[in-house]
């Protein structure tokens, strides 16, 4: 519970906020702390959050830590905190002594000071403050608000000056409620900066019981741990129903949709798709329940799977987008073992050695070979062929000599036709 008091004239600001907290017991209200802070610097704005004190620091950590800043923000933030807080304390809304929360932000726009108070008792709505040309306007919000309000105007129209007015309101309606320490701020072009603290002169309180008070501050931080550290021991969530839900007796947590800044670990991902737009790293086997598909549609990078090797060891299967050419390459052998038929289909076949033979079939049985024929005329002794046999009819009978080692082929006729020696 506090007391706000804000002046705004086309060139500054000057606001004041009290440090009291207190509490009501069976009707009766308590101090309970004397120097809370109520008023935050943070950035080029003033920003004002009182209300529920477990409730209140809560939202203006959150609203310190987000990167997005304005009237805009803080309601968005004020409005979801004050619903957690309502399902971690049941009933609170409810409560005839619900303080609820309240928030002023006051910030320079084209150089004139603007306000924005927002209260949840009004649906968190936002009213827009600014002074009319050559006058002021003024704000009161709090305890005793009205009353504030009105010896504001009083002060004002009889020439007495801010930081006068506002210590003779805190002083005159200081109680448990209103107290402690009245810190003034003054907002211009020049920044933002404390111009006077107050001590306010209070009459004789009621203070909470040392024993309550403990007991208070023991249940305060258990409020403060669950909300701002985010730990929740045995209990399930169920938030947009159904939209992100944790079991509490499996851990288990399901949401619609999520982003996650860091890394995640995790010992089993099943089902949809992953979406990546950068590299992913597997350190173990990845494998693939049907297609491997490389390259986008349309994409004009050449694509190629590799197998690592050190000492300069080159081994890849390469695919050249200009030349559509798909190539197998090794620094070693490239052996295919087919426990069947190897079919290798092609508008040609062509095998090209490379300072070597060229061989189909075994490479030290010379008689369990097909040889190319640059090998077959370096190697055989053709001595006859007839080339003008009518190969469309004729037949034809081969004769190998063992001795001598040569190939006879003869016609139908007994022709010889050609002669070929087979070296060994």
């Amino acid at each position: 519970m506090t007391l706000l008091l804000a002046s705004l004239s086309e060139e500054m600001a000057v606001l004041a906020a009290d440090t009291a907290i207190s509490t009501v017991i069976d009707e009766v209200a308590y101090r309970v702390v004397d120097d809370y802070t109520k008023l935050h610097v943070i950035g080029e704005t003033l920003v004002f959050l009182s209300g529920d004190v477990n409730l209140s620091e809560w939202t203006i950590r959150k609203y310190k830590r987000s990167k997005v800043k304005g009237a805009d923000e803080l309601r968005r933030i004020m409005q979801a905190e004050y619903g957690k807080y309502c399902a971690i304390r049941p009933n609170f809304e409810a409560r005839e002594n619900n303080v609820g929360l309240f928030g002023f932000l006051c910030q320079l726009e084209k150089g004139h000071p603007v306000g924005y108070l927002i209260n949840s008792a009004k649906g968190f709505e936002i009213e827009r403050c600014t002074s009319p040309a050559n006058d002021s306007v003024t704000v009161t919000a709090g305890v005793n608000e009205g009353i504030a309000q009105s010896m504001l105007t009083e002060a004002y129209a009889g020439g007495i000056g801010a930081l006068q007015a506002y210590e003779h309101i805190f002083d005159t309606l200081a109680g448990e409620k209103i107290g402690g320490r009245a810190d003034v701020y003054l907002m211009d072009r020049n920044g933002i900066r404390k111009i006077h603290s107050h001590a306010i002169k209070e009459p004789k309180l009621n203070r909470v019981d040392r024993r309550y008070a403990r007991s208070a501050v023991v249940l305060d931080r258990q409020i403060q741990t669950l909300m701002l550290d985010a730990i929740i021991t045995g209990s399930h969530i169920n938030v947009g129903n159904g939209s992100f839900t944790v079991d509490g007796s499996t851990g288990h947590m399901k949401t619609t949709s999520g982003e996650f800044s860091g890394s995640i670990t995790a010992s089993t991902i099943t089902g949809g798709s992953i979406n990546a737009d950068t590299s992913i790293n597997v350190t173990q086997d990845a494998r693939i329940g049907n297609n491997l598909y490389m390259g986008l549609a349309g994409a004009v990078n050449d694509r190629r799977i590799e197998f690592v090797k050190g000492g300069g060891y080159e081994a890849f299967i390469g695919f050249t987008t200009d030349t559509s050419e798909l190539k197998i390459r090794a620094g070693n052998d490239i052996r295919i073992d087919s426990g069947l038929d190897v079919f290798v289909k092609g508008m040609d076949v062509a095998l090209q050695p490379q300072g070597g033979d060229a061989y189909v079939g075994g490479i030290g049985i010379p008689g369990n070979r097909i040889v190319v024929a640059s090998e077959l005329a370096e190697k055989a002794d053709v001595s006859t062929v007839n080339s003008k046999a009518d190969r469309s009819t004729a037949g034809y009978n081969l004769a190998f000599d063992s001795t001598t080692r040569n190939l006879k082929m003869f016609s139908q006729t007994g022709d010889l036709l050609a002669t070929v020696n087979i070296p060994k």
